[in-house]
């Protein structure tokens, strides 16, 4: 009988700000250090307790912080230093279990601040570098399934909260809420069965980019909206999406994310997009390749992130794909013209956007 060989399922996903390499948390437990040349698999640089998943990690470039986060609720920040052998975590900045399934992770840029937040509650630490971590403020509120936090592109000083249709910005350093009661009405179409996924700032900080979804898997329901980062003020009542980028929004399939001057995405007819702020107002985009067709399943999550680079990642069960050069390769095309359905092409080999594909060693 031919023996079946276990894999490591890779569970979390992040990039680190110089482009060159990733993160990757298993559902061993294990964080890995990957290279965003090759995709490949460099080494281990840390472990949660044994078998317990790794289900979400965030990088903060400035300060070289990597946080993980597991599946029992622990949240452990680790700094980053890149010796003689390579990038290695030194010093354990936090370590603490929530109690509750955590909803979402994150730290101010520099990580003097990190902000843990679950369904009923979101509790703010300051953090230092001799690892002394103290609870700056906490929020507590009735269950909310569907909410997002995130760092004002405008404003690092200030936290974006999203909640359903409405909108409040939180002061970093205190946690103190400084929209009014009421917050910003978000206004436009953002149908009650859609959940915000993400909050991503793009066209240079100018622009962010809400995605709604029915789940976060690909093949669900999605809703892209556009708005201008200078409407989310202290001051502001009500935000409309930007009217130029409708025809476009109403294309993408999913959002892959932005390098800051570009914002990738899955257009509707499977080809991998980006669109600049200047071409998307002219409700152009570009279209670059496919992705392949074994990996637009619908019973597995693909997780996707853009480097600073440019560089594509898409990370599926224990494979990692990346995709170098992926914006050469340029076919322009209008938000409202007939598409195409073609062939699709195979993208190993292609010069103009090679496919690193490389599944994780085995047994490691």
């Amino acid at each position: 009988m031919e023996s079946v060989k276990q894999v490591t399922l890779i569970t979390s996903l992040a990039c680190h700000g110089n482009g060159e390499i990733f993160f990757g948390g298993k559902e061993d437990g294990s964080l890995y250090l990957y290279q965003t040349n090759s995709g490949r698999q460099m080494h281990k640089l840390v472990s949660h307790a044994k078998g317990v998943s790794i289900v979400s990690l965030f990088f903060d470039s400035e300060s070289h912080t990597l946080v993980s986060t597991d599946i029992t609720s622990r949240v452990v920040a680790h700094k980053l230093e890149l010796r003689h052998h390579g990038w290695q975590t030194t010093e354990v900045l936090l370590d603490h279990y929530t109690g509750a399934a955590v909803k979402q992770v994150l730290t101010n840029p520099g990580s003097s601040r990190l902000l843990i937040s679950t369904s009923d509650s979101g509790t703010l630490f300051s953090l230092s570098p001799d690892g002394h971590a103290a609870i700056v403020a906490t929020l507590q509120w009735e269950d909310r399934s569907s909410y997002k936090w995130g760092t004002h592109p405008s404003d690092h000083h200030q936290l974006i909260f999203i909640l359903n249709n409405f909108v409040h910005l939180y002061n970093w350093q205190t946690l103190e809420r400084i929209t009014s009661e009421g917050g910003i009405l978000l206004e436009g179409s953002i149908l009650p069965e859609l959940t915000i996924q993400s909050i991503t700032s793009c066209f240079n900080n100018s622009v962010i980019a809400t995605a709604f979804s029915e789940s976060s898997r690909m093949q669900s329901g999605f809703r892209l909206l556009l708005w201008d980062a200078s409407n989310f003020t202290p001051d502001s009542k009500s935000a409309a999406p930007i009217p130029r980028y409708h025809a476009l929004a109403d294309q993408v399939r999913s959002l892959i994310g932005s390098d800051g001057k570009r914002l990738a995405f899955l257009h509707s007819n499977d080809w991998v997009s980006s669109a600049e702020a200047r071409v998307a107002e002219t409700d152009r985009y570009n279209r670059h390749f496919f992705i392949p067709a074994d990996w637009l399943t619908t019973n597995v999550t693909m997780m996707t992130e853009v480097t600073p680079n440019g560089d594509i990642i898409f990370v599926k069960r224990d494979e990692v794909a990346v995709i170098k050069r992926g914006y050469e390769n340029i076919e322009r095309e209008t938000s409202n013209a007939p598409q195409q359905p073609g062939k699709r092409p195979s993208l190993v080999g292609r010069r103009k956007s090679p496919l690193r594909r490389s599944p994780s060693p085995r047994g490691i």
